[in-house]
């Protein structure tokens, strides 16, 4: 799965990489609908902002490469995206610890 950011063009995109459940679901005009489990880690360098599904990259059983472009088959994917927060530039700093005997 590809992600875009939305406002930087120049940002590189990020990248979910994930395996298919064994189980797909056949429909009744012989489509295969399968399950994918997705994960994405984030680079210390990720630039904030909201990033948009954008492709998804596929490999058949029998090894073929395939893709699923914006439009192209991703007709759910106008709500798959999610926002990167920037983490404040000064360090935490702990006030005050308390012990509490329980």
């Amino acid at each position: 799965m590809i992600f875009v950011h939305l406002r930087s063009r120049t940002t590189p995109p990020l990248i979910a990489r994930g395996q298919p459940h064994p189980i797909s679901e056949r429909g009744d005009d012989g489509s295969i609908r399968s399950r994918l489990v997705a994960e994405l880690t984030l680079p210390r360098t990720v630039v904030p902002g909201i990033y948009k599904l954008v492709r998804i990259s596929y490999e058949t059983g029998e090894g073929r490469l395939g893709h699923l472009e914006e439009g192209e088959g991703l007709l759910d994917s106008a709500g798959i995206n999610f926002e990167v927060y920037g983490e404040p530039g000064d360090a935490p700093a702990i006030v005050d610890i308390t012990f509490v005997d329980g």
